[in-house]
């Protein structure tokens, strides 16, 4: 029995069942590519949470050694004008709201100030998931908006500054 002579992908001369073997790996290919894109299109949303929760983490550091200076009123509106300056490092097409170029809805709690032992902030709100990630856990969380919180505490005046009756804030110049 005589084979005939066909030119396969490879651009070899071969016989007929080169042709099997070319169509396999077009169809494992055709199976594998969409399996590998949507396995990378999960893992963005855990990329874009891992950003959120870093620029709220860094926010709420920040605004903690912020809030341990605050003595007044004016103060205060300070760390509110600065924590909101922080926050816009956030994307806003991920915001919670329905308007993609608002900015996200973020509740910022503070406690304590200068004259405390212990300050401390906390940083909650929504981020929108993407699509694919919103169509498999939607109903879960509700509109799509995965719940993100970050709260930090900060011990405002060492042990030894408030046992002894020091004023660092007076006594920074000193070493200057």
């Amino acid at each position: 029995m005589q084979y005939a002579r066909v030119q396969c992908a490879s651009l070899s001369i071969c016989d007929h069942r080169c042709l099997r073997v070319c169509g396999q790996s077009c169809v494992e290919a055709a199976f594998l590519l969409p399996v590998l894109l949507v396995f990378l299109l999960l893992l963005l949303q855990p990329a874009l949470m891992l950003y959120h929760a870093l620029i709220l983490e860094n926010t709420c550091q920040e605004a903690c050694r912020v809030l341990a200076t605050c003595s007044n009123d004016q103060d205060m509106r300070a760390l509110d004008g600065f924590i909101t300056h922080r926050l816009q490092a956030l994307p806003a097409c991920f915001a919670s709201s329905d308007d993609a170029d608002a900015q996200p809805d973020w509740s910022v709690t503070t406690q304590g100030n200068a004259a405390s032992r212990e300050v401390g902030v906390t940083i909650e709100g929504y981020v929108r998931a993407l699509p694919l990630v919103g169509g498999l856990f939607g109903g879960r969380f509700g509109a799509s908006s995965i719940p993100i919180k970050i709260s930090r505490t900060l011990v405002a005046h060492a042990y030894w500054e408030t046992k002894q009756g020091i004023d660092a804030s007076n006594s920074v110049g000193a070493w200057y």
